[in-house]
């Protein structure tokens, strides 16, 4: 969703659309229904190195293929449909649209705003609150309900921005990305460009061109199998190197060993005033995913919450508030079974992730295989797959494999 956690869905976006038609001052609007994914075509392109043969182009349409599933995800995903359904059974947000009072709605909104980036409400006249001014793409839109199961309002929402799918998809495939209204532009030299159709926000007509670069030649496996596995581990290993070392991570680490409550109860090593604000400002914080914090000083462990299976730790350090004394502290922006659904939901790969604490629960394959090779096939179940396997680390410490299932 940090790195994904938080653009997606940060979750991580969106795709398609729903009801069109309606602008932002429209007094009618459909019913929400899941959107349609949206059209792509293939844009003029710069023609396919000869090195290699063809086996860049399959790197390519896998790289322009994980573009276009993190873009339905993020219309069709669960995160999306989830965020509409706590809206449209919220009775005290329906009631107080209905009610056309902004302090209500505003009440009753913010604590149901998660994975919601940009929304407009409106009563059955006019538009009662908004939220969220960055530009958005492929809005959905919907009614609210009273008690009764009367229409009583509408709302637009986006649950990503364009700068989000952006750094996601640049994050996962090295692909530049532009928003635009007009016409195509050409393509960049060692570039090959995708356009998806979409809509801007709240209406209108909008394309994202996807750039990929010329993928590098280690991709290219003995057949466009292996080399369609080779791309998505390498996917794979980005995605995972990104949950470690990236902005995002460099941010929440800042933010942690900034926080003033947090380096008050650090330097009085009370455990209690630890656990409460990893609760409160580092759990409960809406701009930064963390899942697991670590307080150390020297080898003494000072506390440590959060769940078991979490990976790819990032450490900082926490001075006290007269910076005196200062403490270690080891966060983690991501979970084992976050990383294996965004794999899974953006590659179409299984995954299995086995941690010193044994198999990691939520794997798509489960029990799975006993034995997976580093790279080649294996049978499970009957049915034959390509692995590849490399490994990240474990919190606080350790080997954690990743393994990558391809059906072969």
């Amino acid at each position: 969703m940090v790195l994904l956690a938080k653009v997606l869905v940060s979750g991580a976006l969106l795709v398609g659309l729903v009801a069109c038609g309606a602008s932002s001052g429209s007094k009618s609007s459909a019913a929400y229904t899941a959107p349609a994914q949206a059209s792509s075509s293939q844009a003029p392109a710069t023609p396919t190195p000869a090195v290699g043969g063809s086996c860049r182009q399959v790197a390519t349409n896998e790289l322009a293929d994980v573009a276009r599933r993190v873009y339905a995800q993020a219309v069709q995903g669960g995160g999306v449909v989830t965020a509409v359904k706590r809206l449209q059974r919220s009775s005290a947000l329906a009631t107080a649209v209905s009610g056309g009072r902004r302090t209500a709605v505003e009440a009753a909104f913010l604590p149901i705003r998660h994975q919601i980036v940009r929304i407009e409400l409106f009563d059955l006249t006019h538009r009662v609150y908004s939220f969220g001014t960055k530009p958005t793409f492929a809005p959905i839109r919907g009614d609210l309900h009273d008690a009764g199961g009367r229409v009583v309002g509408h709302f637009i929402l986006a649950v990503s921005d364009q700068r989000a799918y952006s750094a996601l998809v640049q994050r996962l495939a090295r692909a530049a990305t532009v928003f635009r209204t007009g016409p195509h532009a050409a393509s960049r030299k060692g570039f090959q460009t995708i356009a998806l159709a979409t809509h801007a926000y709240p209406s209108g007509p909008l394309h994202i061109d996807v750039q990929i670069p010329t993928p590098p030649s280690a991709l290219c496996g003995a057949d466009n199998a292996d080399t369609r596995l080779r791309t998505i581990g390498y996917v794979g290993r980005r995605l995972l190197a990104a949950e470690r070392n990236s902005r995002a991570v460099e941010q929440t680490l800042r933010f942690a060993a900034h926080d003033p409550a947090f380096r008050a109860a650090t330097a009085a090593n009370d455990p209690a005033a630890i656990r409460a604000v990893i609760i409160r400002d580092f759990f409960g914080n809406h701009s930064h995913h963390i899942v697991r914090v670590r307080v150390t000083r020297g080898s003494q462990l000072i506390y440590d919450l959060g769940g078991p299976y979490v990976l790819q730790p990032a450490t900082g350090t926490v001075r006290s508030p007269d910076g005196k004394t200062s403490a270690t502290f080891t966060l983690a922006v991501q979970d084992d079974t976050g990383y294996i659904k965004l794999m899974h939901r953006f590659t179409g790969a299984d995954v299995q992730l086995t941690s010193p604490l044994g198999k990691v629960p939520g794997s798509t394959l489960a029990p799975g295989p006993d034995q997976i090779p580093d790279h080649g096939p294996v049978t499970y179940q009957g049915r034959r797959y390509l692995a590849d396997s490399y490994t990240g680390t474990a919190f606080p410490s350790g080997t954690l494999r990743i393994s990558l299932l391809v059906r072969g």
